[in-house]
């Protein structure tokens, strides 16, 4: 189902298959004629951290189409308006997703290989596929998520801070399942929890590229690490727009 267009831009609604359920996928297709035959595939964060960046993996998707790439975004299974419930939920399931949502990518773009850009969790989560699957080929890491146990709690209290100024007032038993500002159980925040991207045993791409809006030590470790397996960049944002120059840095990086 087409849902509209932005400067020539078509942006397109499908249900993906993954694992006996359907995910939701909008594809961000290039105007005719302007084709390159890229496939980029967006991995997006979760809870509050998907709230706040939603609007930011729109336009990237806008941007990427502009410039000749067929584009995908997802929700992963249980989330948004893809279907599962959070008893579904898992890191297996969720890396599912990524193969399946590549697999129609690369079908509509004609393309060999895909790229991915991976915000916060989704950059761990197309890590984790590109080390045990792929192949990738160009993978851009955007403030990606190091270390699952800081997340966890980074999310709880960012949750927390949310119920506070919010005029909801949430029972303790849903405090406990939302936590992470989505419904969850706790066998899997304990999956997010075992994540650690410094032991990734071998290279998630071909290329990598890290972004980071601060300097962070866990970033800094990891573009090392990655350096030992494949030719990878560390770039930190810095000054005007941060979103604005980081979707430039990761289109022009990716589709050079």
């Amino acid at each position: 189902m087409a849902v509209g267009h932005r400067i020539g831009v078509r942006r397109t609604l499908l249900y993906i298959s993954s694992g006996g359920r359907r995910v939701l996928a909008v594809c961000h297709a290039p105007p005719e004629g302007a084709r390159s035959g890229a496939g980029v595939l967006l991995c997006g964060p979760i809870g509050v951290e998907y709230y706040a960046r939603h609007k930011t993996l729109v336009r990237l998707g806008d941007m990427f189409a502009r410039a000749g790439a067929h584009c995908l975004r997802f929700d992963y299974t249980g989330c948004g308006d893809s279907e599962g419930t959070y008893e579904s939920m898992s890191l297996s399931s969720w890396l599912g997703d990524i193969a399946a949502v590549a697999a129609e990518l690369s079908s509509r773009a004609a393309c060999g290989s895909v790229s991915i850009c991976g915000v916060r969790l989704g950059a761990a989560l197309a890590a984790k596929y590109g080390a045990e699957a792929g192949p990738v080929d160009r993978l851009a890491m955007w403030d990606p998520v190091v270390n699952g146990r800081r997340h966890v709690d980074e999310l709880s209290r960012a949750h927390e801070r949310w119920l506070r100024g919010s005029f909801a007032r949430a029972s303790a038993s849903d405090r406990e399942v939302q936590g992470l500002g989505l419904p969850t159980s706790e066998a899997f925040r304990e999956e997010l929890r075992g994540i650690d991207l410094l032991g990734l045993p071998r290279a998630p791409a071909r290329e990598v590229l890290v972004l980071g809006s601060q300097s962070c030590e866990d970033r800094r470790r990891l573009v090392e690490h990655l350096g030992n397996m494949a030719p990878t960049e560390g770039h930190l944002l810095a000054g005007g727009s941060l979103a604005l120059a980081a979707m430039r840095r990761v289109v022009g990086w990716i589709l050079r």
